[in-house]
């Protein structure tokens, strides 16, 4: 699945306004939460680099 997407999907079960309830779904869907995690990752590193490209273009 496409990083943007699975980052969209998981982010509102992880990292919604109810803190108990995301630490519980992190520990029940631990491999949803993994992919959540390593899909964050890359779209954080995907959109620093784009700002470090287009920045100066922009500014």
């Amino acid at each position: 699945m496409e990083v943007t997407r699975v980052v969209a999907k998981y982010k509102p079960v992880f990292e919604g306004s109810d803190s108990a309830k995301n630490k519980a779904n992190q520990a029940s869907m631990k491999e949803e939460f993994d992919m959540y995690m390593k899909a964050k990752d890359l779209f954080s590193k995907k959109v620093l680099r784009l700002n470090r490209i287009f920045r100066p273009i922009l500014c």
